[in-house]
């Protein structure tokens, strides 16, 4: 990891919490795929919500209606939270 001296700009610390948040938060939802407990699935709001955060208003999926994406209601909520 980083040692004393070594210092970590804003920009290279948002991107490695991204990554890690993203990898926890596709961990959970395979979990929660085979099996659903409601603990998983409040884990998986609260990295959904440290995700948000970090990626800021710009960076959240878009959510669509089901007649711009051609899809049912499922697979857009799916798709725009990537399970």
């Amino acid at each position: 990891m980083n040692d004393e001296n070594e210092t970590l700009d804003y920009e290279a610390y948002t991107a490695r919490e991204i990554e890690r948040l993203e990898t926890v938060l596709d961990g959970l939802q395979e979990l929660f795929k085979s099996q659903a407990d409601p603990r998983v699935s409040d884990a998986i709001l609260k990295a959904q919500t440290k995700l948000d955060a970090y990626r800021g208003f710009e960076g959240a999926p878009r959510m669509r209606t089901p007649e711009d994406e051609g899809k049912d209601w499922l697979e857009t909520v799916a798709a725009a939270y990537s399970f």
